[in-house]
């Protein structure tokens, strides 16, 4: 992530971002965000600009189809049609949904240690 974040630092798109922000940066990287998402969505935070138009939410499928970590991410609303952005939304829909119809999962599902720990956790929907 160091090393991630000293690179950033040194492209000259990125010479007037803060720490907290080349580290969202790098971290949206970590992720696999798509780069057009991630920098756009950063710069409108380090812009702060009370009347800037609203990011919208990456549509990422059944994202929430638990309550944990979920790979979804906001970008200007510019990029709505940016095809890498909609490629990664397809993509990423596409696994959650082929995982959770698996059988593997489902089985996983039917398992009640596996129904317990998720309610202890937290992580069952409503």
């Amino acid at each position: 992530m160091h090393e991630m974040m000293s690179s950033l630092r040194k492209q000259d798109q990125f010479k007037d971002f803060d720490d907290e922000h080349i580290n969202h940066i790098a971290f949206g990287i970590q992720l696999g965000y798509p780069d057009e998402a991630i920098v756009a969505s950063v710069g409108d935070w380090q812009a702060d600009d009370p009347f800037a138009e609203p990011l919208i939410q990456a549509d990422i499928r059944s994202a929430a189809y638990y309550m944990c970590p979920q790979p979804v991410y906001h970008f200007s609303r510019s990029l709505a049609a940016n095809p890498e952005i909609a490629t990664h939304e397809q993509s990423w829909s596409k696994i959650l949904k082929d995982y959770y119809t698996s059988d593997f999962h489902r089985s996983l599902e039917a398992n009640a240690e596996f129904q317990q720990k998720a309610e202890e956790l937290g992580n069952l929907r409503p």
